[in-house]
């Protein structure tokens, strides 16, 4: 008979031995990455501020623990998150996808991190305050980055100022879609 940390622990390893050869994304192992700190925090995630390979980046932790999501959820969730983010690779409106690594029943996708922060506390700092051609650019490239993201068949669902990353240039983009 299988306990539930052993199923947990064979879905988690099932889904890794997926990801990389039909995403082609790089799998890293646990020692390439170092967490800082906690910048954030989503629905099924913990988004951290780390270093991989001497950059900066944004690790989103997932984490299938006992009380926490079931193993099988979390498969489906960073599969489709995967997904979608390696369909929208070339986009320039969305963050990109670095990596991803595992550790026990933690699952993490390693991703570029936007140096300055959600849309919403940017506004909030008044850093453009009365710079209303720098918030018009900022308006347009949502509406580009979400004329890209809907040509490819996605569609966001969830899209409001603190879902709205931007990075050192200024440039929004779309942390993630679930």
């Amino acid at each position: 008979m299988v306990d539930a940390s052993d199923a947990n622990d064979i879905v988690i390893s099932n889904l890794m031995t997926r990801i990389s050869p039909q995403l082609n994304i790089p799998r890293f192992s646990r020692d390439q990455i170092q967490i800082i700190g906690s910048i954030g925090r989503g629905g099924h995630s913990i988004v951290h501020l780390g270093t991989a390979n001497n950059k900066t980046v944004a690790v989103k932790r997932f984490k299938p623990l006992r009380g926490g999501l079931a193993a099988e959820k979390v498969d489906a969730i960073v599969q489709n998150e995967l997904r979608l983010l390696a369909r929208l690779r070339q986009s320039s409106y969305v963050v990109q996808v670095i990596g991803y690594y595992y550790e026990d029943l933690l699952v993490s996708i390693v991703m570029d991190y936007a140096e300055n922060g959600d849309l919403a506390e940017y506004l909030r700092s008044k850093r453009l305050s009365g710079n209303w051609s720098i918030k018009a650019r900022i308006c347009a490239d949502i509406a580009k980055g979400l004329s890209e993201i809907h040509r490819k068949n996605i569609v966001h669902g969830d899209l409001k100022a603190c879902n709205v990353l931007l990075d050192k240039s200024l440039i929004p983009k779309a942390p993630s879609f679930i």
